[in-house]
Formats: structure tokens, C-alpha cells, sequence
């Protein structure tokens, strides 16, 4: 496909400047000629965070119509456990690209400069490339949803739903009741009193449950309850042909067919002739060498699961005889 960039200029805000700004076309010129297409309900809409797209464009009496596709919320129900849903992020984590950031764009503190500044061909490759990467991620994202039909509800179900709401009570506000706020907060503490008493009874003496030390020694060192633990592991792609793919970050890691981490970094090992990788992984059992053992792991790259080898060493120097001190 094609993207486009039309570059625009706010007259209202500030008069343009001919001779400074000569490629900028009036905003609500623009605005005016898209409208019908942006309100269109029909005109499916795929794009990231368009929460953050609803409400810029409702301050210039256009109201998003047709929100169909967040990359943003399609990373988030696809892997959870993804630290960052960026469209920078996604785009590296499975479409393996890398994007101009804006701060390269329009540099940082006593140099930076706005948006309009930058040179015109500069600003269209950014924009393009948004557009770009966010249809690129959609066509990973939407089918893996797709084949997943919890995840597929909770996308279609809640968070999609949501971003009108949120989007609407971030621009409106919300209506305290007070009084009812009150009211809660005394009941809440007459309930919290009772449960404190029913700890107490359990444990056999007084506990204060805003304390994390007195719970810990409560929870984990009397009771042994199990504590979910996270650890860096190493993996190794069973694939060990030249074709094997290569892990970079932020891949799904999977044990037993759930995913349990996600990789921080990946890079091919010559001495080896494996692809390699590193990531954390987290359980209620702890990560233990005999709970690694006993899975069966696979790392996920663009769309593909590919099985895994997992251990706590590293498959280059396991006993580490080969760090210099």
C-alpha cells in the first residue's frame, strides 16, 4: 500500500508564514475535506493508541468513527506480559523494524525544535512510516487474535469498548458524588477492621496488613505459600540450520503452550551454530532447574513457534571459564 502525508498548519493559532511555511495547507481545510471519512462508521480504522486520535481530532468538532484496530490494545491482550506496547516497540518485536523516533526528528532540550520545523521530506518519512508499521503490526497482531477466542473477546469485548469511555472521561471528567464517597470509605474500614480480626484469629496474633515485612514472614515463611518467581534464563533455537530465525526482544516465551516471559535480547552463536537468546521467565512453582527441565519450550517469532532449548547457563561458556576478571 501507500501512505500520505499532508502537512498542515494551524491559521487560527498563528498566521501562516508564506515564505517560511510555503508546503503547509490550512488544518481545518484538511479536516474539513477528511471529515466525512474519519466520522464514516463503515470506514474501518486501524491505528495505535486512537484513543489519543479520537481526542485530538474531537477538539476540531471531528469525532473518529469506524475504531476497529488499536495496535496498541492488540499487543497488550496478544502478550501481556510485554513490558512496552510502543508502536516503536511492536514494530521491533514482530515486524522487525526499526522507526525514527521523535526525538531524532526534532532533537532534545536547548536544540529541540517543533514539528513544523523539520524539513518537509524528513517529516513524511516519519509520518508515512507510522502509518506503515501500524497497518505492518495489525496484519501480525489481528490473526493471532484471531486463532485465540478468549483473547479475541477480550479484545472485541472490553478493551475495545473502553476506548471510547476512557477517551470521553479523560476529556469530560468525572462527577465526584462525595457523599457517597464517604459512605464507602466508613464501610470500608468497618469491613477491613473485621478482616483484620479474622487474620489475626488465623495467625494467632495481631498482624498489621499494611505492613509488607510482618505479611511476607506471615504468608511465606509461616504458611510457605509459593512465591512467583522470575529469573534470566538462556535459550537456544532447536533449529540449528542457517535459516533459523533470531530472537532480538520482547518475544513470547512459551512452557508447556502458555507463556510464561519474554526474551530481553537474542544474537546468533558462531561457536555454537545456534540462535541464541536471553529472557525472563516466571512461576508460582520458582524457576528451578528441575521446573525447566520438565517443560517443553518454544520462543514465538513473526507469527512461528519454534522449540526451544532452556537452562540456566550460558550454551557458549556454561561454567564460566571464560569470563575475564
Amino acid at each position: 500500500g501507500h501512505a500520505y502525508y499532508i502537512p498542515v498548519y494551524d491559521n487560527q493559532a498563528q498566521p501562516r508564514d508564506l515564505f517560511e511555511n510555503p508546503d503547509q495547507v490550512d488544518l481545518y481545510t484538511v479536516i474539513s475535506a477528511l471529515k466525512p471519512i474519519f466520522e464514516n462508521n463503515n470506514i474501518k480504522k486501524i491505528g495505535h493508541n486512537l484513543k489519543i486520535q479520537w481526542a485530538v481530532l474531537s477538539h476540531y468538532d471531528c469525532f473518529l468513527g469506524g475504531i476497529e484496530y488499536d495496535t496498541m490494545l492488540e499487543s497488550y491482550v496478544y502478550n501481556s506480559t510485554k513490558i512496552r506496547h510502543s508502536l516503536e516497540s511492536i514494530a521491533s518485536s514482530y515486524v522487525h523494524q526499526s522507526m525514527t523516533s521523535l526525538e531524532d526528528l526534532i532533537g532534545k532540550g536547548a536544540k529541540k525544535i517543533v514539528f513544523n520545523q523539520v524539513e518537509l521530506a524528513r517529516r513524511m518519512h516519519y509520518g508515512a512510516q507510522h502509518a506503515d508499521m501500524a497497518f505492518a503490526a495489525h496484519d501480525f497482531l489481528w490473526p493471532c487474535l484471531e486463532q485465540d477466542t478468549q483473547l479475541l473477546n477480550v479484545y472485541q469485548n472490553i478493551e475495545k469498548p473502553l476506548i471510547l469511555v476512557l477517551a470521553q472521561m479523560e476529556q469530560l471528567g468525572v462527577k465526584i458524588d462525595v457523599e457517597q464517597l464517604k459512605n464507602q470509605s466508613a464501610f470500608l474500614e468497618k469491613r477491613l477492621k473485621i478482616l483484620e480480626s479474622e487474620v489475626a484469629l488465623l495467625a494467632g496474633e495481631t498482624i498489621n496488613l499494611g505492613s509488607p515485612k510482618q505479611l511476607r514472614e506471615l504468608l511465606y515463611e509461616r504458611l510457605a505459600l509459593p512465591v512467583l518467581a522470575k529469573r534470566m534464563v538462556c535459550l537456544a533455537l532447536e533449529d540449528a540450520s542457517v535459516n533459523a530465525p533470531m530472537m532480538y526482544h520482547e518475544e513470547p516465551i512459551y512452557r508447556n503452550g502458555v507463556i510464561v516471559g519474554s526474551t530481553t535480547s537474542g544474537a546468533w552463536g558462531h561457536r555454537v551454530n545456534l540462535s541464541l537468546g536471553m529472557g525472563y521467565v516466571s512461576s508460582a512453582q520458582g524457576v528451578s532447574k528441575d521446573w525447566i527441565e520438565n517443560g517443553t519450550w518454544e520462543v514465538e517469532l513473526a507469527w512461528k513457534r519454534f522449540a526451544a532449548k532452556v537452562q540456566l547457563q550460558s550454551f557458549y561458556d556454561p561454567r564460566g571459564e571464560k569470563i575475564k576478571v
